[in-house]
């Protein structure tokens, strides 16, 4: 579940990121 959860917030971050 944690891990899940670590992959959503890598990609908010991605998203939110212009990179």
């Amino acid at each position: 579940m944690a891990g899940s959860v670590n992959k959503v917030i890598l990609v908010g971050n991605l998203g939110a990121d212009p990179e």
